[in-house]
């Protein structure tokens, strides 16, 4: 009997530990799936290594069931893209931002008159597309404009504007042109060979990317494009880089992270040179942040600058694309005073106002720039003196031309407001 009741005791402890085993496995919490990010959020938050990733891994699964790959081909290249310019982010200093409707943009740009006008290609009555847009010369004797081509894309041309007139408009030779995809927004600078633009196509990260070009004046022809990266360029479209030289002031368009219709105007300081951030030096997660201009703050370096700039800033939208009374009187007819351009009702009069403007304040500073060559040939040496002459010369010349071209567009003013 002893015997008996020790086997079953004996049994039961070597039962225990597997019961005990059983009742844990029993009640243990079943672990969660890791909940899984979406590739458009990956992509908007530049995770561009996660989404390589998991696109990768979506595309064997597709390929295995036999269905169509084509959307995550698309945004893989995407990704590849971005982690590329993540190598090369420019360190800029964006001291501003501002959030407004699409169709505000342009009259919103800080661009002194040095630095020529930005208007949509139909106010410079050159385009019936309202979304097309021109750049203007600062003497008002050049022209880039976005208009629509035979196949309805817009396509970029250039001309000179002779006596008011636009004279035999040519396409732009030399950019790689996609016939498919579309080209806008020029504008360029004063050494009148650089050119800013944006397009569409297969070689962008989003909707519109910006590039950067010069003019090779002796191949007649511009040189291959630039796409000019992070942060300016995004998975969003972004477009309307500017610089005004004279204020010390750049500004792009954006609509990353934006609702409905509204864009948002960055504005930074230019560089002298290209410089890049490091993404050793700064770590991954603040190097994402610099790229999607999450927070401008994290560009500033010194409070100091960013306060001179913001004080050009405001210099800028004080004269944009206005003349004060003291600069503008324009007789129309009929004893009508206009004391401001945007009181001229004919959309092509304004423009020739704005040409007639500039023209005169070029004629103003040539005539400045005159008198102090001479006062300077009065006291030069000989040598001097041959050399300031030719230039004295040929500073006549293009007074002489500037005045006849101010009486041609003041004329031209009138007949288009008048509609003669």
């Amino acid at each position: 009997m002893k015997n008996r009741i020790f086997l079953i005791l004996f049994s039961l402890l070597l039962l225990c530990p597997t019961l005990m085993a059983q009742r844990r496995r029993g009640t243990t919490t079943k672990r969660q799936p890791t909940p899984v990010v979406s590739v458009d959020s990956l992509l908007r938050n530049y995770d561009f290594t996660g989404a390589e990733k998991q696109l990768n891994e979506t595309i064997q699964k597709k390929r295995r069931a036999k269905h169509s790959t084509l959307k995550e081909e698309e945004q893989l290249d995407i990704a590849r893209k971005g982690q590329r310019m993540m190598s090369a982010v420019e360190r800029v200093v964006v001291f501003d931002s501002l959030i407004l409707p699409r169709q505000r943009v342009l009259e919103t740009l800080p661009l002194s008159a040095e630095s020529g006008k930005v208007l949509s290609s139909a106010a410079l009555g050159v385009s019936e597309n309202t979304d097309a847009t021109g750049f203007l010369s600062e003497m008002g004797d050049q022209i880039i404009y976005a208009n629509t081509n035979i196949q309805g894309i817009l396509q970029l041309y250039g001309g000179s504007i002779i006596g008011g007139e636009l004279e035999s408009p040519q396409s732009l030779t030399g950019l790689d042109a996609e016939g498919s995809v579309n080209y806008n927004y020029p504008f360029m600078m004063a050494d009148g060979t650089t050119l800013f633009y944006a397009k569409q196509g297969s070689e962008c990260l989003g909707g519109y990317d910006i590039y950067m070009t010069r003019y090779d004046s002796e191949e007649r022809r511009f040189l291959i494009p630039e796409n000019i990266g992070m942060p300016f360029n995004s998975p969003a479209n972004d477009y309307l880089y500017c610089v005004d030289e004279s204020l010390n002031i750049g500004c792009f368009v954006s609509d990353r992270n934006c609702q409905g219709d509204s864009v948002c105007i960055f504005y930074f300081i230019p560089n002298q040179s290209r410089r890049v951030y490091i993404a050793e030096e700064v770590g991954n997660d603040a190097l994402r942040q610099l790229a999607q201009l999450s927070n401008i703050r994290l560009t500033w370096s010194e409070e100091s600058q960013v306060r001179a700039a913001l004080a050009r800033l405001q210099q800028g939208r004080q004269t944009q694309n206005n003349v004060s009374d003291s600069e503008f009187s324009f007789d129309v007819a009929d004893n009508r005073t206009i004391r401001n351009v945007n009181q001229l009702n004919n959309p092509q009069a304004q423009v020739s106002a704005r040409q007639w403007v500039a023209s005169k304040a070029n004629l103003k500073r040539l005539e400045k720039d005159l008198e102090n060559k001479r006062i300077q040939w009065s006291k030069a040496m000989t040598a001097e003196k041959q050399r300031l002459a030719e230039e004295i010369l040929q500073q006549e010349m293009q007074k002489e031309t500037l005045q006849k071209q101010i009486i041609t567009l003041e004329n031209q003013v009138r007949r288009q407001e008048l509609g003669l």
